[in-house]
């Protein structure tokens, strides 16, 4: 019996999207949670597979990114991680990469599962960045970034990475100006600090499971184990051209959540 589903939304941009009522201005929750569920609900349950790691992409909205339109993109890859396992990162990151055809990302963001009042733990982020890293050197990634470190965190990175990251995301819910410690920092480094909206309990289990369950497994509910949103931006003009979400999903304990599972069973 399947016991992980991998979800690809496709592209979020394409029209047919707005024809299906697709609302504008979404949080990032909301328009994670509602593309998830419709590519889920897209695919019948006798279509999938009844072991390994069954594949559900909404099929209609599948684009893949041609050699040729390839060198005017930007493409950007967030991965929010539900545990710190170093492996999900790679599996994230590769999946992703099959699902778009391509070779390389230009920029890898990074959104780790850590409690905003506890101490940066160094020793569990450790393991995760030199994943990071390492596919940076396989040509995989141009780029590193993170989101929500304070200054103290991102010093505390920057002391030991091998590479440190270009860029620091900075939630303006949780700060309505960017702390001027933080600002000497990053510009002594390099690092550029943008703003976004994303939370960090995007992958809260409870809402999650709400909406996604294994229509392969007898409707049991999956976990999240990541999910990664990507979108590329045509960099002369500045415009959004593909946007969409790969996850991975998995039931608790199953040996795809820990390894990454198997090949997806078309």
């Amino acid at each position: 019996m399947a016991h992980s589903l991998l979800v690809h939304t496709g592209n979020l941009k394409l029209s047919m999207w707005r024809e299906a009522n697709w609302k504008p201005n979404q949080s990032t929750e909301e328009e994670f949670k509602n593309s998830i569920t419709k590519t889920v609900s897209s695919v019948s349950s006798d279509s999938l597979p009844n072991e390994g790691l069954a594949c559900v992409r909404h099929s209609s909205a599948i684009q893949t990114i041609t050699e040729a339109e390839r060198p005017n993109l930007s493409i950007t890859v967030k991965v929010f991680l539900n545990s710190m396992q170093p492996q999900l990162l790679r599996d994230a990151v590769t999946r992703v990469l099959s699902e778009l055809e391509l070779g390389k990302i230009d920029t890898l963001l990074l959104s780790l599962p850590l409690d905003d009042s506890e101490t940066f733990p160094e020793e569990i982020v450790c393991p995760v960045w030199k994943v990071a890293e390492e596919l940076l050197d396989a040509g995989q990634v141009g780029q590193l970034g993170i989101a929500d470190l304070d200054v103290k965190s991102l010093e505390l990175l920057c002391s030991w990475a091998k590479v440190q990251p270009s860029i620091n995301q900075v939630n303006l819910a949780s700060c309505c100006v960017i702390p001027q410690d933080l600002v000497e920092f990053a510009q002594s480094k390099g690092i550029q600090l943008q703003t976004h909206p994303d939370p960090r309990t995007l992958l809260a289990p409870g809402a999650v499971q709400t909406c996604v369950r294994n229509p392969a497994a007898g409707g049991r509910c999956l976990q999240p184990s990541w999910v990664a949103r990507y979108s590329s931006v045509i960099t002369c003009r500045g415009v959004v051209q593909h946007k969409g979400y790969v996850a991975l999903f998995s039931e608790p304990c199953s040996p795809s959540a820990v390894n990454g599972g198997n090949r997806c069973a078309e």
